[in-house]
């Protein structure tokens, strides 16, 4: 799912904070509803709707393939099923796929659900980098009167998407302008004002233009409760209890879980890994959010402790739903990369559902990362540290704290891997990377700017470029603005 001023859509994305508890009450009755009435539509859509607000949605998404063949007829629910199948195949890069489900149902559609058909379909031209069909289909919503704000955003992306940053300023700041541009909308245009302001070299108002959209979307942010709960879970994690949970009975091997903050390079080392032969990627699902609700529910307990309640039968239940999702999206490959964030909070219960699964905790320069964190835009619902200096600061403390933790007790195998030892040393650490996944050096790793593979994050204009070192010290453009992030980790 991206995350930036590219595609604005993930600010919009359920997280597990969006009243959990009505989602999975909703998941369980529709779960034993469909054990009496496995075709009964309503509850498959109302079983994958719960999972979309609790992080599943790849899952979800196999859920409503099989919903939609189950229509008799092209109604309402029908185009309803397919607009959000194809909503969350582009949210997991599937972007052709979702250009598919699109295909002609503006026609058939509601005004409303029309519009709605032709943002989507926009947003995947944009990123499959077909720039002249985007703009001939905006140039045709244009003509149906229907030229919001949204359509006009658009264009500025592609704008941007083309280098044309200055083309792409003027008419974010001429959108901007107006009273009437609702808060999300707002923030959005913000960031990728941001974006194009610090492409032309104007840091000191595309850091201003971040500040704008970190203040729209801020979050309230306790910094102290936050480290107490950083606490209360390493105190609980000691390498005895680790060893103590149960473990399903699932024993295979591909699933990677690629372990980084926002904006460290996860997406380009999910590029490498998946240019490789015997890889492939997933993007960012959020199914193990899923799975942590699920099971704080059915144990009464609260994370971590719910993980010693369970058992092999709801984890094998829990890797059988993983592997449906990973498979549907990378069948054949024999290790499959996950980027989501948060997988930090996770990682014991991925050790514990998926035992054969191996881990890359990725860390890059505080201040570089940090910074990148803050002039772009990411979910505050799920990372609600995100929108300030302190916040940042928490964050980055708890993930430097897991991680390590996590490299030392967790059963499963894990590489640390710093970004500037990648992209100084590219071959070399491509090499341990991929023996570390015992697939074997291949060249397509290092040419992995080559795969025609899309990329759905901010960084996709960066992974179809060779390696280079033009993300390093990028903090020093605004080193005037960051006093706090300099003062707590130093340069």
């Amino acid at each position: 799912m991206s995350q930036g001023p590219d595609d604005l859509s993930n600010l919009d994305q359920p997280s597990i904070e969006d009243g959990p508890a009505k989602a999975v009450i909703q998941h369980e009755e529709a779960l034993a509803k469909l054990a009496e009435h496995p075709d009964d539509i309503d509850a498959i859509t109302n079983q994958a709707k719960a999972m979309v607000s609790m992080g599943g949605g790849g899952y979800a998404r196999c859920l409503l393939t099989e919903a939609a063949e189950l229509c008799k007829s092209r109604d309402a629910q029908w185009i309803s099923i397919r607009l959000q199948t194809a909503r969350l195949c582009h949210n997991e890069g599937l972007a052709e796929e979702a250009l598919e489900l699109l295909e002609g149902l503006e026609r058939i559609s509601d005004p409303k659900t029309g519009n709605a058909v032709l943002m989507l379909r926009g947003r995947c031209l944009l990123r499959t980098g077909r720039f002249d069909e985007t703009r001939k289909l905006i140039g045709d919503m244009v003509r149906l009167g229907k030229f919001g704000n949204s359509a006009q955003t658009l264009i500025a992306e592609v704008d941007a998407a083309e280098g044309n940053h200055d083309r792409a300023r003027s008419r974010l700041e001429q959108l901007l302008k107006s009273k009437e541009v609702p808060d999300v909308a707002r923030a959005s245009m913000e960031f990728l004002l941001a974006t194009s302001l610090d492409r032309i070299g104007d840091h000191d108002a595309a850091f201003e233009a971040a500040r704008r959209a970190n203040d729209i979307l801020a979050p309230e942010f306790d910094a102290a409760e936050f480290e107490a709960e950083t606490d209360r879970l390493l105190k609980w994690s000691t390498p005895e209890r680790i060893r103590s949970l149960p473990l399903s009975s699932d024993r295979e091997t591909r699933s990677i879980f690629i372990v980084g903050m926002p904006r460290s390079g996860t997406s380009l080392l999910e590029q490498i890994i998946s240019a490789h032969p015997m890889g492939d990627g997933i993007g960012e699902r959020f199914e193990f959010n899923m799975f942590q609700a699920l099971l704080a529910h059915r144990t009464g307990l609260p994370h971590p402790e719910c993980i010693e309640a369970g058992d092999t039968s709801i984890f094998d239940e829990f890797a059988a739903a993983y592997r449906t999702m990973e498979k549907s999206i990378a069948a054949t490959a024999s290790r499959v990369t996950n980027k989501a964030l948060g997988l930090d909070l996770h990682l014991p219960l991925i050790s514990r559902v998926l035992p054969g699964s191996r881990a890359i905790l990725l860390q890059r320069s505080p201040l570089d990362n940090l910074v990148s964190i803050f002039m772009n835009p990411i979910n505050p619902k799920s990372l609600p540290w995100s929108c300030s200096m302190e916040g940042l600061i928490a964050g980055r403390r708890r993930f430097d704290r897991l991680t390590e933790h996590w490299h030392e007790v967790l059963e499963i195998e894990t590489l640390p891997l710093r970004y500037e030892d990648l992209v100084d040393d590219p071959e070399a650490r491509i090499r341990e990377v991929l023996e570390f996944l015992e697939i074997g050096f291949d060249e397509s790793s290092v040419d992995f700017h080559k795969s025609s593979r899309v990329v759905m994050t901010p960084s996709w204009s960066q992974v179809t470029r060779p390696m280079n070192r033009d993300a390093v010290d990028r903090w020093r453009r605004y080193e005037r603005h960051i006093g706090p992030l300099i003062e707590a980790f130093g340069e």
